[in-house]
């Protein structure tokens, strides 16, 4: 009977991540599982799903039995998330009974003890990958992690995105420039951000350009955003209907689209008529003072932004079908471009939702007037920008 001690908090963390992925209903029995498996340092946990597949190694103390080879058990993923939760001990004591298929987790004010399915481990199958990599590449962990929460924010919602590439976000490898673009559009904005990327395997398929862009649902990209580990770096890699991430002992494994996405360099306008800087954070202001009315605007959040050149300028206002309504001033920067003054109406989200992801303290706001506006970190329009349409 293995008895050991484990550290409470990186155990809760993988193991609600863990319930992330687990499924409480479904076909495959073994989904709503998590597999343990205990050697003579650690202590592995692992889910999966039809889409996802993550697994990691928590370190051990105390084991009081040497182990020749690791003992693989399952055990409910509902409940073992929930025993470790309601034990707040900075180190749990754990007891593990092959006879009785039990495995005890006991705190200095709670004890569970869990029932072990020795039958359900025998369906487990880790998913490994059978191919060569298409790309294989090193990048900042924490890089990755900024530019998926800024894709988020543009990709399309099922309940009103009827293709389903545009559910998608789009990881775009570039071998070429050593760089991965990180892209989202729900076709009325795009999200792109790019990062540098170490190559170190490139592929048939993406050596010929055949193929570029990884198609990614964002539930799963949403679990790989948890994994940023400060300084590290994240071995990313492309295979044959999955893209395998690895950092910090942990490993996550995501199944991507078929499809091909929209070409979006071509959407991105090159040049324009208009060009200034503002405060991010006191547009985001400027825009909560006007939500007040322009919520009210069920189908799309009206807010106008009016740029005034000569007076140094921009008001944002919104109005109500029954004439409430919201205004705000704020002070423009640094303008380029046509002299005369112009209005253009945004959803009122759209703007926001850049704005709170933003890293920045100034943005630049390039325009064409009547056409999409472009946004982008002060100096770092390289690296990151957000393309948003107007309404008419």
């Amino acid at each position: 009977m293995p008895s050991f001690t484990i550290s409470q908090k990186p155990l809760a963390k993988h193991l609600s991540t863990c319930s992330q992925i687990s499924q409480k209903k479904s076909d495959v029995e073994f989904f709503a599982y998590t597999k343990l498996s205990l050697s003579k340092d650690s202590l592995r946990v692992a889910a999966m799903n039809n889409n996802t597949f993550y697994h990691a190694h928590i370190p051990i103390d105390n084991l009081d039995e040497n182990l020749d080879s690791p003992i693989d058990f399952a055990i409910k993923t509902e409940l073992l998330n929930g025993a470790v939760n309601l034990l707040l001990d900075e180190t749990l004591g754990v007891d593990f009974d092959i006879s009785k298929n039990t495995f005890t987790l006991q705190g200095s004010k709670g004890k569970h003890t869990l029932r072990i399915d020795p039958e359900m481990i025998k369906e487990y199958k880790d998913v490994v990958a059978i191919s060569k990599p298409q790309a294989k590449i090193l990048l900042s962990s924490e890089a990755l992690s900024m530019a998926l929460t800024a894709a988020t924010i543009a990709v399309g919602q099922p309940k009103s995105t009827y293709d389903a590439k545009f559910l998608n976000v789009c990881l775009t490898v570039k071998p070429d420039i050593a760089q991965l673009f990180v892209v989202a559009t729900d076709r009325y904005r795009i999200s792109k951000t790019v990062i540098d990327a170490n190559y170190q395997e490139i592929g048939e398929k993406v050596e010929n350009g055949s193929k570029q862009n990884f198609l990614f649902l964002p539930k799963g990209l949403q679990i790989l955003n948890q994994m940023k580990e400060n300084g590290e770096e994240m071995q990313v890699s492309f295979h044959d209907e999955i893209g395998i991430f690895v950092v910090g002992g942990v490993t996550l494994v995501l199944k991507y689209g078929e499809g091909d996405y929209p070409e979006y360099e071509r959407i991105i306008p090159q040049s324009f008529t208009c060009k200034f800087e503002t405060e991010a954070k006191e547009l985001l202001a400027g825009l909560r003072q006007v939500y007040l009315s322009a919520r009210s605007n069920l189908a799309n959040k009206t807010v106008n932004a009016e740029i005034l050149p000569k007076e140094n300028k921009i008001i944002l206002s919104a109005e109500t079908e029954d004439g409430n309504k919201s205004e705000s001033t704020l002070a423009l920067k640094n303008y380029e471009g046509i002299e005369d003054s112009w209005k253009q109406a945004f959803n009122a989200d759209y703007l926001m939702d850049y704005l709170n992801v933003l890293q920045t303290e100034e943005l630049v706001w390039e325009a064409n007037p009547g056409k999409p506006s472009v946004l982008s970190p002060m100096g770092q329009k390289e690296k990151q920008l957000y393309l948003v349409s107007g309404l008419k």
